[in-house]
């Protein structure tokens, strides 16, 4: 259960990663491909934050 909701967090990211790709660079969001796995501020992290808790 946990994974799919990760999974799908994951899909969420990338896609507002690459409509947001502009700030995402700015903020190393997409450094290395990173899709915003670590919390920072770029693209949508409460995606992620509510599959973790």
């Amino acid at each position: 259960m946990k994974l799919t909701c990760v999974l799908i967090a994951a899909m969420l990211l990338l896609a507002v990663c690459q409509l947001d790709s502009a700030d995402a660079t700015e903020t190393g969001c997409k450094k290395d491909g990173s899709w915003c796995w670590i919390p920072s501020e770029c693209c949508i992290e409460s995606c992620l934050i509510t599959c973790w808790y």
